[in-house]
Order: C-alpha cells, then sequence, then structure tokens
C-alpha cells in the first residue's frame, strides 16, 4: 500500500462514520480497488480496517454488485489465519465499503525484504497456516485470488509464535472467471490489476476461469521467495513476470541456492505448486498444509526454549528428590508418603513436559494424569510400609500433589512467575491441613478410617498437644514438598512457549 491515496479515490474526513458504528480516524493506504482507513468500532470498542470502494470502479453497477455479493460471503467466512470480516455497506455517496479486523503486525513484505532467507521451519510454518485457511476458504466457494506478500500480516502472539493473517479475503474474488472483464489477463476494463504479476498463476495471467489452484501457486511463489530470498523469477517490468510464468520452468530451490540448508522434499513441495498447468497442481490446499506441516517449525526460538525446557525439567525432578529428603528431615511420622508424594511430582511434571505439547484441554489432562497419577502411586505406597501412617494419609498427601500440580499448570502460562511457586507452596499445605485427617488413637486401635500415630496419649492435654504437632508435622512436609517443587518449576518456560520432542 502507499501512503496516501490516488486524486479518484474517495477521501473521508476523520470523523465520518459508516454504518452507524465506524468512525473513521485516519488514512492506512491505499490498494489497487480502494483506500483503507483506521477507524474506531463504536460497537465492539477497538479499532476496525474500512476499505471503500474507488469512485472510478464503482460506476460500474455490475461490478458493485459483485462486490457487495462476494464481500456477504467474506463476511461468513471465518479462520484464525484470515482476517474477519465485519460487515459491508454504502457511504452517503454510495461508494461500498467493508470493516474489516484491524491486524497491527508487520506485512510479509517487509520480513521477507529484512530477514529472508528464512529458516524452512519458520517458512513452512507461515505457508502451511496460509494454506489451512485458504483450505478453509476454497470449501466455501471463496478464491482469494491476490495471495502475495503484501496481503499477508504477520503477528506474534504471547508466546513468541508468528501467525499470519491474510488481508483482502474475498474482495478480489468477485471478478473471478469473468473473462470478459479481463485484458490480457491483467487488468480489468477499468484498469484494475486483477493479482500481482510477480506471484500470479499462468491460467490467472491469460484470463482464464481460475479457482483455488490459482492461490496456491501464489503461495508457493511465495515460500520460494521466503525459502531462498528471491522470487521464483525476477523481471524488470510486468511484462518480463507474466513471459516467465507463462513459459519457464521453476528452477529448483536446493540447486540455485546450494548454500542453504533447504530439505528437498520442501523443494519437491515447491515445485508441484508452481507447476504451469493447474491440473498438475495439488488441488486441496488442506492436504498440502498437512504435507508442509512436518517440516514446520511453530516457534522461530523454539531451540533455545527446548534448552531452557530441558534444564527445567531436571530441575523439577532434582526438586522432587529434595523435596522428600526434605520430608525425612521435618516429619519423620509422615515422610513416607510425603516422600513418595514429591518423589512422583517431581519426576511425572518432568515427564510430562517431555512428553507432552501445547497446552490444550486434552493436553492439560495427561500432564495432570502423569504427573498427579505417579505422585498419588508413591505416595499410597510408601504409607503402606510397615509403621506407617497408613493408606488415608497417602491417599491425602497424593490428593493434594495432583490439585497443586493441576493448579500450578493453571497459572503455569502466567507471565508472573512468582504464581507458580505461590500455587505450590501454599496451596499444598492448606489442602493437606483440609485432607489429612490427623487423629490420635491409642496402640492397637485398627481402625482404617483415621492416621495410626502408634503413641499413647496420656490424657486429653496430650492428646491435643501431640494432634497439633502431627498436624503442623504434616503441613511442613507438604509445604516444603511443593514449594521445592514451585521454586524448581519457575525456571520452565510457559508451556504455551516451548515443545520437546
Amino acid at each position: 500500500m502507499s501512503p496516501a491515496p490516488a486524486a479518484d479515490a474517495p477521501h473521508l474526513a476523520p470523523g465520518t462514520v459508516l454504518g452507524e458504528r465506524f468512525e473513521v480516524e485516519s488514512v492506512l493506504g491505499e490498494g489497487g480497488m480502494g483506500v483503507v482507513y483506521r477507524a474506531k468500532d463504536r460497537a465492539a470498542g477497538g479499532s476496525a480496517a474500512v476499505k471503500v470502494l474507488k469512485k472510478n470502479l464503482a460506476q460500474t453497477r455490475e461490478f458493485v454488485q459483485r462486490f457487495k455479493r462476494e464481500a456477504r460471503a467474506a463476511s461468513r467466512f471465518r479462520h484464525d489465519a484470515a482476517v474477519r470480516v465485519l460487515t459491508t455497506g454504502e457511504t452517503d455517496d454510495k461508494l461500498p465499503w467493508i470493516a474489516m479486523d484491524l491486524v497491527e503486525g508487520r506485512n510479509l513484505k517487509d520480513i521477507v525484504a529484512d530477514e529472508s532467507p528464512m529458516s524452512p521451519g519458520r517458512a513452512c510454518n507461515i505457508a502451511h497456516q496460509l494454506l489451512r485457511a485458504l483450505g478453509s476458504a476454497h470449501r466455501a466457494g471463496i478464491v482469494h485470488r491476490d495471495m502475495k506478500p503484501e496481503n499477508i500480516r504477520i503477528t506474534v502472539d504471547a508466546d513468541g509464535i508468528e501467525r499470519p493473517r491474510i488481508l483482502d479475503f474475498g474482495i478480489a474474488k468477485f471478478v473471478r472467471g469473468d473473462a470478459g472483464d479481463v485484458t490480457g489477463g491483467l487488468k480489468t476494463k477499468t484498469g484494475v490489476i486483477l493479482g500481482t504479476p510477480k506471484y500470479m498463476a499462468p491460467e490467472q495471467v491469460r484470463g482464464e476461469a481460475i479457482d483455488g489452484r490459482a492461490d496456491i501457486y501464489s503461495v508457493g511463489a511465495m515460500l520460494y521467495e521466503m525459502l531462498g530470498g528471491r522470487p521464483p523469477f525476477e523481471a524488470s517490468d510486468v511484462f518480463g513476470f507474466v513471459a516467465m510464468h507463462l513459459k519457464e520452468e521453476v528452477p529448483p530451490l536446493t540447486k540455485r541456492f546450494p548454500d542453504l540448508d533447504i530439505p528437498h522434499e520442501v523443494d519437491e513441495i515447491v515445485l508441484r505448486m508452481l507447476q504451469k498447468k493447474p491440473e498438475e497442481r495439488p488441488d486441496d490446499a488442506a492436504a498440502l498444509a498437512d504435507e508442509l506441516d512436518r517440516f514446520a517449525v511453530e516457534d522461530p526460538k523454539a531451540d533455545a526454549k527446548v534448552v531452557a525446557l530441558t534444564k527445567g525439567v531436571r530441575a523439577v525432578a532434582a526438586a522432587g528428590v529434595v523435596g522428600a529428603g526434605a520430608a525425612f528431615a521435618l516429619a519423620m511420622p509422615v515422610a513416607m508418603p510425603a516422600a513418595g508424594a514429591s518423589l512422583g511430582l517431581g519426576i511425572g511434571a518432568a515427564l510430562a513436559a517431555r512428553k507432552f505439547g501445547r497446552p490444550s484441554v486434552y493436553s492439560f489432562v495427561k500432564r495432570t494424569a502423569t504427573a498427579g497419577g505417579l505422585a498419588l502411586a508413591l505416595s499410597l505406597l510408601g504409607s503402606l510400609v510397615p509403621g506407617g501412617p497408613g493408606p488415608v494419609a497417602g491417599a491425602a498427601f497424593g490428593i493434594t500433589a495432583v490439585v497443586v500440580y493441576a493448579g500450578f499448570l493453571l497459572v503455569w502460562n502466567s507471565r508472573a512467575k512468582f504464581l507458580r511457586a505461590l500455587c505450590a507452596g501454599v496451596l499444598a499445605p492448606a489442602l493437606c491441613l483440609a485432607l489429612f485427617p490427623v487423629t490420635v488413637k491409642p496402640p492397637g486401635d485398627q481402625q482404617r478410617y483415621y492416621v495410626r500415630i502408634l503413641q499413647q496419649a496420656s490424657d486429653d492435654a496430650a492428646k491435643a498437644d501431640l494432634e497439633r504437632r502431627m498436624k503442623l508435622a504434616t503441613a511442613l512436609a507438604a509445604g516444603s514438598v511443593a514449594l521445592l517443587f514451585g521454586l524448581a518449576s519457575v525456571v520452565l518456560p510457559r508451556p504455551g512457549a516451548a515443545r520437546l520432542s
């Protein structure tokens, strides 16, 4: 986009309200078909991008009708990698407009110019997300038609992972297959270039009816440029690009850029996407995304995070061992189940972090089952040692470990690391006191549903004092185990920020 609108483009003054909802604030730039404005969304309270059709294009009734029809179709399309269309309308001058989510990230053109050639993992991650969105759009009968780096905006989420968003979804599709409106395959009668020759499929250049395979060709051209730092073809003018896309074969990346570490399998996928004949290209963008997914690295800083996660896993496991020792030192009568809970929690959490990837409901359950289940099992085993406090004590420590770890996972994704230690170090003893039924019984009492302390109290006062001391020992044991685990876990990166394979 250029920084200012062209002379024939509508000039909406700041403060203009469209559809009684969008208040124009400033010009964002100009595209081939209109001017894009930043606007305040009075209904949602945020910002939106509003694209207003150029006056010269709005003179053709059929053109405007197709714009409205396809804009409505695009408004029904939803995908995380595509900018959402909010609504459509007309200005007071009868100029059609369309309101979309405003995406603040960098466009892919600038990123490619500054940072290419990209690593294969990073480039494939961007391309595979684009293909998933296109696959969904194609199934809905929408072809983008103008896939190019300028129409891709990259945002970075809280975990440092790049998320591409496709702009102008559905806006360029309304002339799909209308060869009567195309001159030389590049311009309509109004002079608007439909697509960018640098990334345009041969059948689109020729002005033929196109389908989703034209979008796949364009993504292939972008992926080629991301991987190699250069587009498939280079020319000094539009006609040079046109001739090359129509006639010249795409040079393989591995031969053109032998010094780059590009997997041959990725090179083969790119070449399939860039076949001249559409019938020789993949026709399913979603299936193609699955092929690229195995080469995609979701996080460009993944290697550093894996190192950090590995160190954290070791720290958590070590904390389990230290916590077990602390249980013996602080609370001998309940040391065995407390030590078992500590070892299970530390080792189980380390295994869960190593085995399971990014968090989800399913992953949360698997992580909790792994760490909590191991803690519960070892705690029960420890409680059954002759002279031990019994299975109720083991269950109390084990259940505490399960709840503590589940709570820990819930706060693990928080940027406030102290919450991790706070959750484990404070929640654990509180739960243990609530769950642990410390009751002093005389020797020989075989009631199974109480903690058996093999010591006889001489009177009620001694019994109360012994119960108080045992509850304190229980709290100290649980607190030391959980706090050590929580402190060790502070060194772990957030689970949404790393995957350990």
